[in-house]
């Protein structure tokens, strides 16, 4: 959900300079169902967690994806992970056969490879550094730290106090 919620964010600050977008933000825990069926047509991109989408798709008796041009599942590899992958194959076997499909992923596993088997035609792989000895820097220092919760602002705080002198770059899981 964060990450459909990053990308709507991103949708909506470019694309309101272009009167031919209209974009939707699909996904549970938010509007009701109700709601969101009296408008998803009228949407020509919609950002969809996929379970939300597969429930319109079966519960929302007017949702047509016939005219469905470019499907793009970003980061892949992490909706498969979460469990996805039986709602990934039943919206993909719901959408019309001639289409372009673009999967994002930050890692090429044996599900993002089996998933891209089954839904593209002829497949383009292009990989940042797939022809080097190496895909990472010799001089980048990449490390990671599990930790609760509600020690996470802590433990962000003492490692930028640490490392004031370099360049750091910090993800996190999510946004809470």
């Amino acid at each position: 959900r964060e990450l459909a919620l990053q990308i709507f964010e991103v949708l909506c600050a470019i694309g309101h300079k272009h009167d031919q977008i209209s974009a939707g933000l699909v996904i549970g825990g938010g509007k009701s169902l109700k709601d969101e069926k009296e408008r998803i047509n009228q949407m020509n991109i919609l950002v969809c967690t996929p379970g939300r989408l597969l429930q319109h798709m079966d519960q929302t008796e007017q949702f047509n994806c016939d005219n469905l041009k470019i499907l793009v599942l970003d980061e892949a590899d992490r909706i498969l992970d979460m469990g996805f992958s039986r709602e990934i194959t039943a919206i993909v076997e719901n959408l019309p056969k001639i289409r372009q499909t673009l999967l994002f992923s930050a890692t090429q596993t044996t599900s993002v490879s089996t998933l891209a088997r089954l839904s593209l035609k002829d497949p383009e792989y292009i990989a940042v550094h797939a022809q080097s000895l190496w895909s990472t820097p010799t001089k980048l220092n990449q490390s990671y730290v599990l930790c609760p919760l509600e020690e996470k602002l802590d433990m962000l705080w003492s490692f930028i106090r640490s490392h004031l002198r370099s360049k750091s770059l910090i993800f996190f899981s999510t946004i809470k």
